[in-house]
């Protein structure tokens, strides 16, 4: 006997809505497939715009799963709002990745659900509260999970899920084989989300030990992270994430032209100006008449290696042991707090500058930097200011070279024409990360400063 309820008729259709519209939690996962005009035109089954659900798996705690083919359904013309009345009537939905199905929600019915619980959002809160290296290492995706806190071990994550969905009416039925085992594997993907919930909702969510929460002689082992709050602000956060996502940000091509065309000529510029303050080769002509840094000189400032060691003889510091962003910004930050405390010394008797640096050094992130800072205090006010400038022009180079390293055109939608960026809600133990793939972290600083453009916004945005 199969352990779920195959959905693909209307009369099984309505008494399955039926059977869920209770108001009971609701475990749920969809299967999408690429549309059939998007098929030939760039179109992925991953994508809301130009794929759709082939599959609604939702599940009730003490019962079979149901497995809605929507395919099949829609050529019957079945009515959605069964469908959207009994998901609507659950207390909460549990899901995994839940922005991608709330997305693919969205675009096949108009539905978003109100209250969600996702599994990965809550693996990612212990992970990082507990400040566990295994949780990034392992994944925090349904068979991580299982596995890790059931040990229970999913198989066909890559057959059964990767393959495809949208196969032919005539084919979905139970006894093709090898259309059931994609119903069952299906119907498996919730089978353990109710379990895998509790256990780390308890783990979440109950008081930390030996707070005012829990009595001073409770010999319970029932303690948790404390977390509720932050639990139920990163599901809140969910929705509107899937939401910012699915409508994601329109742009016009030529404009989008403009704005890198512009980046170019910056980069350029200021990397002339670079190659000068580095004494690297003088910068040449080029077939437009402007002036760019050589090949070899632009390749010394993008390599890592090269530029340490040109960035160490120009500071004249040994403590300085990289060229990333985030180093040189903590130098800049450094030389800039010197050069105001050096400023703020009025009577030059260095009692003031002194106080001052001992309250600096509080902020010191590590030995290394309090070595540094012991360096840069040997410095004149003139030099400190040298190396102020010469640090921010590296960094703008750098951020720069960046932006035009990203090339947003790939990301733009063939059905929406927009860039839907992906939004991460919750992946670094230090605080969230904003939106990847592409990253427009950076982008705000560099434009409207060292850029004379706006970012290229369609009309009507």
């Amino acid at each position: 006997m199969s352990k779920f309820f195959y959905i693909n008729n209307l009369s099984d259709y309505k008494d399955a809505c039926e059977q869920l519209n209770t108001g009971e939690r609701l475990a749920i996962d969809t299967e999408t497939y690429v549309k059939p005009e998007w098929v030939n035109k760039g179109g992925s089954a991953l994508d809301p715009h130009t794929g759709t659900i082939s599959l609604l798996i939702a599940k009730q705690e003490k019962n079979f799963p149901f497995v809605f083919d929507i395919l099949c359904l829609t050529l019957l013309d079945y009515n959605p709002n069964l469908l959207i009345q009994a998901l609507s009537a659950s207390k909460y939905h549990i899901g995994v990745n839940y922005k991608f199905d709330i997305k693919f929600l969205k675009t096949t019915f108009n539905y978003i659900p109100s209250n969600v619980r996702d599994l990965l959002v809550m693996g990612r809160i212990i992970s990082n509260a507990t400040g566990s290296k295994m949780g990034e290492a392992h994944g925090h995706s349904y068979s991580d999970l299982c596995r890790e806190y059931l040990n229970i071990h999913i198989t066909g994550k890559k057959t059964l899920r990767v393959s495809d969905w949208g196969i032919a009416p005539k084919f979905r039925v139970l006894s093709n084989k090898d259309w059931y085992d994609k119903v069952l594997y299906a119907a498996t993907d919730v089978q353990y989300l109710f379990k895998l919930h509790d256990i780390m909702y308890r783990a979440i969510t109950s008081p930390l030990p030996h707070t005012p929460l829990i009595p001073s002689n409770n010999t319970s082992d029932s303690f948790g992270l404390g977390m509720a709050d932050v639990l139920d602000r990163e599901c809140k956060f969910i929705i509107p994430c899937a939401v910012m996502e699915l409508n994601g940000l329109p742009v016009n091509k030529q404009d989008l032209l403009n704005y890198k065309l512009a980046v170019s000529s910056k980069l350029d510029s200021l990397s002339c100006t670079l190659c000068d303050e580095l004494d690297l080769d003088p910068p040449v002509i080029n077939w437009n008449g402007d002036l760019v840094p050589t090949s070899k000189a632009f390749k010394t400032i993008r390599s890592p290696s090269g530029l340490l060691k040109l960035i160490q003889d120009a500071f004249r510091l040994g403590k300085l042991d990289n060229v990333q962003s985030k180093t040189l910004t903590r130098v800049y930050n450094i030389i800039e707090a010197l050069y105001s405390i050096k400023a703020s010394d009025p009577g030059g008797d260095g009692e003031e500058c002194t106080n001052s640096a001992d309250k600096l050094e509080e902020l010191f992130l590590d030995e290394e930097e309090a070595l540094l800072h012991e360096e840069l205090c040997l410095l004149e006010m003139s030099e400190l200011n040298e190396k102020s400038k010469l640090l921010k022009l590296l960094l703008t180079v750098k951020a720069l070279s960046k932006q035009e390293s990203t090339k947003l055109e790939r990301f733009i939608n063939p059905s929406t024409g927009c860039i839907h960026s992906s939004i991460s809600t919750n992946k670094a133990a230090t605080g969230r990360t904003a939106s990847s793939n592409p990253n427009f972290q950076q982008i705000p600083n560099i434009y409207h400063v060292e850029v004379d453009f706006h970012f290229p916004v369609a009309d009507g945005s």
